[in-house]
């Protein structure tokens, strides 16, 4: 006589209820705003300021950071002495709409900018794909 565990059942269903379920392609998703990521890629470059053609380094500009203010949201990025270019990413917006945007090039945090952009108002959207135009740093050498 052969006997079945009412445990060993119910782990078999459970197993063949588990796979059924993922088999079927259903995905649970937690987001607020499901579909929306408002990321926003803020490009920058330093050019001479008589001479916006010529891309200068952040050495050569004496510069060690990089900052957007973003709404009011500082986002700060370190300027490696070679550097001529780079790309902030703001990934912390909650939602798409309009956001002021400045960016400016700093020696150190504690001093004012050596330049800051006008601010741009610029929309970012749900694509996670939003970018500003090019930051030009311009730096009178």
């Amino acid at each position: 006589m052969r006997t079945t565990s009412k445990i060993g059942s119910f782990a078999v269903l459970a197993a063949a209820a588990g796979l059924a379920v993922s088999a079927s392609g259903c995905v649970i998703q937690t987001s607020s705003s499901p579909g929306c990521i408002p990321d926003l890629s803020i490009p920058w470059d330093i050019v001479r300021q008589s001479n916006p053609s010529t891309l200068l380094t952040c050495a050569q500009a004496g510069a060690s950071w990089v900052q957007a203010n973003v709404n009011g949201r500082i986002l700060n990025q370190p300027c490696p002495a070679n550097a001529t270019s780079g790309t902030l990413i703001d990934t912390y917006e909650s939602q798409a709409g309009y956001y002021d945007v400045t960016v400016g090039l700093y020696s150190d945090l504690s001093s004012p900018p050596i330049f800051q952009t006008s601010t741009l108002t610029q929309p970012i959207d749900c694509t996670g794909t939003s970018t500003t135009p090019i930051a030009d740093l311009s730096v009178n050498l």
